[in-house]
């Protein structure tokens, strides 16, 4: 997977959006962790990882260090709350990018749900990212548009509202990425979008018509 999208030693790479952003960053760190060392960490918040995820598990301001089962996969945080890793500011990543041959950084929340909007402070992308994926899941397209479903419903209900009656379909998802946040502020990052769960031809084919359309706005697609 990481080859698709380009990835080389020295890369930040900040992922944003919902409905597989974690899993994402655990498959690449997994595959990166035979060419060199991974940090992997949030500008916001993740859950504390399985021990079979990482090398070591370190976290700065209560001094802990926790010992895994893998190999040259490094996980870094600032605290500890509840099951949760709080992130570490952008002057650390600073500070942690030289020992470290690829980071990965998780740098939104969704609230386990599918699909977000944004509010004014998200997403939190590491100023000197090198690329940033936005991650969208197209079970979306088989779910009803609601607070269940969607994280910040109330900002997204103003963004779409020409979409709380139907189903999202492939003019949804092109203003999506167009209009949303999954880059903000990376104007010298390589943009990504990743599409999670494209398991019928149906959605591969729409997938295939958004690169389609957005061949002239210099964001890549991957599924």
């Amino acid at each position: 997977m990481f080859e698709k999208f380009n990835i080389k030693k020295g890369d930040i790479i900040t992922v944003t959006g919902a409905g597989g952003k974690t899993s994402l960053i655990y498959l690449l760190s997994e595959e990166l962790s035979k060419k060199g060392k991974v940090l992997i960490t949030t500008t916001t918040k993740i859950y504390i990882p399985p021990k079979e995820k990482f090398e070591s598990l370190e976290i700065i301001e209560e001094r802990i260090k926790i010992f895994g089962d893998n190999k040259n996969i490094f996980v870094i945080g600032k605290s500890i709350l509840g099951n949760k890793i709080i992130g570490v500011d952008y002057q650390e990543v600073e500070r942690l990018k030289e020992k470290f041959d690829y980071i990965l950084v998780e740098g939104d929340g969704a609230k386990e749900k599918i699909l977000k909007d944004w509010n004014e402070t998200e997403p939190c992308i590491f100023p000197s990212s090198t690329k940033v994926i936005g991650v969208i899941n197209l079970n979306i397209l088989d779910l009803k548009i609601n607070e269940e479903n969607i994280h910040r419903f109330e900002i997204f209900k103003r963004n779409y509202s020409e979409y709380l009656e139907k189903k999202l379909d492939l003019n949804f998802l092109i203003k999506f990425i167009l209009k949303g946040k999954f880059f903000h502020n990376s104007l010298n990052s390589e943009k990504y979008i990743f599409f999670n769960e494209v398991n019928t031809v149906e959605r591969k084919e729409i997938v295939e018509k958004i690169r389609d359309r957005l061949a002239k706005e210099n964001i890549k697609i991957v599924y």
